[in-house]
């Protein structure tokens, strides 16, 4: 057998958090040698994928953050187009090849990184495997759906999260004629009931058929997506597009022995390392621990993907440091609304064991509000707290950009270091 390749530190995975661990690994310590093995050629934006089918984008070039180039120029070996296949941890080995190649790669390494992200979860139906069913999660695949669209497409979303919003908005801009199916409402565990009730009258204004509550049974068609099932009805359909969340992808740290936690992720410490010391895990596959709770979440998120990538990075090259904890900050602006969503809903309160309630949020007028602007008729702002306690855990605002932005940063800070309710008043900001 070949002798193996040896890396100091050696990351596999191909998105922000495997390519943030890698830079620093080699800036925590320039004398490591680092390896990248990726699935992909280079390392891209997902959350610029939309983009393509509204057909802004045409060329992953333009999505493009980490070139090969750049990472070599940083003394990153980027194995670009292979994949891992085995983990040998007691001999520190990793193996892996190209597709169609016949070649396996074998590496040693000393301190192993898992960044390998996550994967759509596509729920079992009849007929999901069809052409013209696509989810948002690669590049080609995104490209593939945006060159058979025409204005006579219909497209169903399946889903009504942040990506299956922008989804539909960018099928929307292209002339589709679009349905937005959800098993529950939109947005359901990023903001309250009222304010999905809101935003989905606010979509229907925009051209796009909003149905809640239901969930596809079937997909049919002989060659092609032709009907999509609902409540017994079969619907006309040109595309079928799954946008119902992604789960973490830890079939590779299976093969390496490593802890899976509770929310299907591997499971870390604050210095993202695993139950294997010299495994490390960042990004969407890793667990991490809510800040406001305390319980264990898994969160697809590029900023946590990156801050987890970058402390998994340091750690692996010697450093000595800590994620502190997960908060979820999450904000859009689709169909021109903008769209903010931090901390906890009551959904996600209740979920992990805190009772809450959502209190409507309004400015006061004053002439001494601070940010000297009032709340637009079309804003709404939410307010999240403990039931008993003046403690605010969550805010969410749909509406007005620039109102959202100038608050959100102030309520950011206050849910972080557990403010009042009270506080609000300073703001300008009226809790009835």
């Amino acid at each position: 057998m070949d002798v193996a390749t040896q890396y100091d530190v050696l990351v596999i995975g191909g998105g922000i958090a495997s390519a943030k661990a890698a830079v620093e690994a080699k800036i925590s310590d320039a004398s490591d040698s680092v390896a990248m093995l990726s699935e992909e050629p280079t390392v891209y934006s997902r959350t610029g994928l939309t983009s393509v089918i509204a057909g802004d984008v045409q060329s992953l070039d333009d999505l493009t953050f980490f070139p090969p180039r750049v990472l070599r120029n940083l003394g990153i070996k980027f194995l670009g187009g292979y994949e891992a296949l085995t983990v040998d941890h007691d001999n520190q080995i990793v193996q892996a090849k190209k597709s169609l190649a016949k070649t396996v790669l074998r590496m040693r390494y000393k301190r192993l990184i898992i960044a390998t992200g996550s994967i759509p979860a596509v729920p079992p139906i009849e007929g999901s495997g069809l052409p013209g069913v696509f989810t948002i999660k690669w590049f080609e695949d995104v490209l593939s759906l945006s060159r058979c669209l025409s204005p006579k497409t219909r497209a169903f979303v399946v889903g009504a999260g942040f990506v299956g919003l922008e989804t539909a908005e960018a099928l929307l801009k292209r002339g589709a004629r679009v349905t937005i199916v959800v098993r529950s409402r939109i947005l359901r565990e990023l903001i309250e009931p009222d304010l999905s009730q809101d935003l989905k009258k606010r979509i229907e204004r925009k051209g796009v058929k909003v149905l809640t509550g239901v969930s596809p049974t079937e997909i049919a068609g002989t060659r092609k997506v032709e009907h999509l099932k609902l409540c017994d009805e079969k619907m006309p359909a040109s595309l079928v597009v799954f946008a119902t969340g992604m789960a973490p992808n830890i079939n590779i740290a299976r093969k390496a022995g490593v802890r899976i936690g509770g929310t299907g992720a591997i499971k870390v410490d604050h210095g993202m390392q695993t139950s294997i010391p010299e495994i490390y895990a960042a990004g969407d596959c890793a667990e991490t621990s809510d800040i406001i709770s305390g319980e264990p979440v898994c969160r697809p998120l590029g900023s946590l993907a990156a801050w987890t990538g970058e402390v998994a990075g340091a750690n692996a090259s010697g450093a000595e440091t800590s994620f502190p904890g997960s908060f979820r900050k999450q904000y859009d602006n689709v169909f021109g609304i903008h769209i903010v969503s931090m901390g906890l809903s009551t959904e996600e309160a209740f979920r992990f064991g805190i009772s809450a309630e959502a209190v409507d949020v309004g400015t006061k007028d004053s002439k001494h509000d601070l940010f000297s602007i009032r709340t637009p008729l079309d804003s709404r702002m939410k307010v999240i707290r403990e039931k008993g306690a003046d403690v605010i855990i969550g805010w969410q605002v749909i509406g007005h950009s620039r109102l959202s932005a100038r608050y959100s940063l102030c309520l950011e800070e206050l849910i972080r270091n557990r403010g009042w309710v009270s506080d609000l008043q300073e703001l300008g900001l009226d809790v009835p």
